[in-house]
């Protein structure tokens, strides 16, 4: 037992060895810390051989698929930059370093989120920090970018302590970077044989780049060019017409576009009208719809649209042009006076129906009490195109009021002139244009507008006109949304008589249609009676800059046999809904 005391000496003092060995193997705190291992850069798909004799015989195009990688032992990498540039064509521009997020090395985060970093970042190791304590669930923030994206302007980095001025970052292009590590750059090559040179550094977690960027040259032979032309354009028979600003029945005169460009996809397009002064911005969009904004003065209808396309190694094809022929209406320029025009289709002079001169008299009293006498003019509808207004002369009219009025609707057309074939064409185009219409007249509204069905749905605003009364009971209209009633003139027409009026069409509102007239039968007939036979359309407003698309209202029976006081409110209650003046 008296070695014991031996032992545990023997024990303390390796104890005391092996803490000294310790202390003296640990880093001697006021020593310099290791310094930080450089990030490594390489190029993963080096082209074989970058001589211009092997690139001449591929015929290679002007555009490289290229992968990258990047190593750092004492971390991790965060971004990199890369750059390229024609050896011939060296600028500052040219050479600027591009910065890309490494995201993909994060743990659940989305791969085909690829984020840049503005080149003026103080820190890209702290953006990529804080990319890193986002949940990858959480898009708030890719929404912000895209909002970001949308106004052109870069996001600031929202640190908890605040954002720091040039760490922003953006959506990168998804065509030219598709990773990361990955990217698809297109490189100018205007010359016969060009020289390029592609270069990338991997960034580290302590904003270290590497000194020595991985770098691959390679030649090119010129960018391919390409070929536009115009698939698709208004016919030249006849002048349209059209507005500076668009509308739901005028957008503008539509132009497409096509190309034969080896590069097959990704061109874009540009295009001017009457000068190669004036271009539109560069779009992929393979359309133009021009309105009457971008027309200049050429003393005629006739005008010039302009096109040129430019594929995705950047080359511009030659010009192309086609002629086309447009009018603006005189009512497109909110200045124009408004001036009302009445156009009489009426023509039978038969006993029971109205003589047309009659007519015309009726409607000048009851348009000079509206305020228009004088803002008016008349129009007796005869034979022939040259008996109803031309384009040109209904866009010189703020509104037009039509009435084919005929105590019963005859198909063999003795009473009333049809809109029809051209006369409905110009009538449209005149609607399409802006115009203002009220229309009073045939019961039968399917005969007096050929084509009805569809002007029903498009113009009328019309659900459908299907159901007609063929009784002897009408008496009048119930008036709604500011419509007076109407009662019939008993000197002119009396109800329930052979002198009545029937055939009356019955027609239920669509979309933004609205009834203003009811059917009153003074037998309570119960499939007629209240039911609408009356519609309005009120066209919505765009701006003080330009008149608001066309409005309509349609009284579906023939004014002339009604009480000329009512009429007089009525037509009143039809100029304002119209916009064309306000009720006295």
């Amino acid at each position: 037992m008296k070695n014991a005391p031996t032992r545990y000496r023997y024990t303390f003092i390796a104890s005391i060895l092996l803490l000294g060995l310790v202390l003296w193997s640990c880093e001697n705190p006021s020593s310099s810390p290791n310094p930080n291992m450089l990030p490594e850069t390489r190029l993963a798909n080096v082209p074989a051989d970058d001589t211009i004799g092997v690139y001449i015989g591929q015929g290679t195009i002007p555009e490289q698929t290229l992968f990258w990688v990047g190593d750092d032992q004492d971390g991790f990498i965060v971004g990199y930059r890369y750059r390229w540039f024609n050896l011939h064509q060296q600028g500052p521009e040219s050479t600027q370093w591009n910065t890309i997020l490494n995201l993909a090395s994060m743990s659940g985060f989305p791969l085909d989120t690829l984020i840049q970093v503005s080149p003026t970042a103080a820190s890209v190791a702290r953006i990529y920090r804080y990319f890193s304590t986002l949940n990858p669930d959480d898009i708030s923030l890719l929404e912000q970018l895209d909002d970001s994206l949308a106004s052109g302007h870069y996001f600031a980095v929202p640190y908890p302590t605040g954002p720091v001025p040039g760490d922003s970052v953006r959506g990168a292009d998804p065509i030219q970077i598709e990773a990361p590590n990955k990217g698809n750059f297109i490189f100018n090559s205007p010359a016969d044989s060009n020289l390029h040179r592609f270069e990338v550094k991997a960034i580290d977690n302590s904003d270290v780049e590497d000194p020595t960027p991985a770098a691959v040259s390679f030649w090119t032979l010129p960018s391919p060019g390409l070929i536009v032309r115009f698939a698709g354009q208004p016919g030249v028979s006849t002048a349209a017409l059209i507005l500076r600003c668009a509308t739901e029945k005028n957008p503008g005169l539509r132009f497409t576009f096509a190309a034969i460009d080896p590069s097959t996809f990704q061109r874009d397009y540009s295009w001017s009208v009457d000068d190669t002064l004036h271009w539109s911005p560069w779009s992929r969009d393979a359309f133009a719809t021009v309105t009457a904004a971008y027309l200049q003065p050429t003393g005629s209808d006739t005008h010039s649209i302009y096109l040129q396309g430019r594929n995705r190694w950047g080359v511009v094809s030659p010009i192309v042009s086609t002629r086309f022929r447009a009018q603006v209406p005189a009512i497109d320029d909110p200045a124009w006076p408004h001036r009302t025009l009445f156009i009489n289709s009426t023509r039978y002079t038969g006993a029971g129906n109205v003589d047309s001169l009659l007519s015309m008299s009726f409607y000048t009293e009851v348009l000079d009490s509206c305020g228009k006498r004088d803002s008016l003019d008349t129009w007796l509808v005869r034979a022939g195109a040259a008996g109803f207004p031309s384009r040109v002369q209904l866009g010189t009219y703020t509104s037009v009021v039509v009435a084919a009025d005929v105590r019963i609707s005859t198909f063999n057309g003795a009473a009333v002139f049809q809109i029809n074939g051209d006369r409905r064409t110009r009538l449209q185009d005149y609607l399409n244009a802006g115009g203002k219409l009220i229309y009073s007249g045939s019961p039968d509204i399917g005969f007096m507008i050929s084509g009805y069905a569809g002007w029903a749905v498009n113009y009328l605003h019309y659900l459908n006109a299907g159901v007609v009364n063929t009784g002897l009971d009408f008496g009048g209209s119930i008036g709604t949304e500011g419509y007076p009633n109407i009662r019939l003139d008993s000197t002119k027409v009396t109800a329930d008589s052979s002198y009545a009026i029937r055939m009356i069409s019955i027609g239920y509102p669509r979309g933004f249609g609205e009834t203003i007239s009811l059917f009153n039968s003074i037998s309570n007939n119960p499939g007629f009676e209240n039911q609408p036979m009356g519609i309005r359309y009120k066209g919505p407003f765009i701006s003080p800059e330009c008149r608001s698309i066309y409005s309509i209202v349609h009284f579906a029976f023939p004014l002339y046999f009604a009480n000329k006081s009512d009429v007089i409110q009525a037509m009143k209650q039809a100029f304002v809904d119209v916009n064309e003046n306000s009720i006295p």
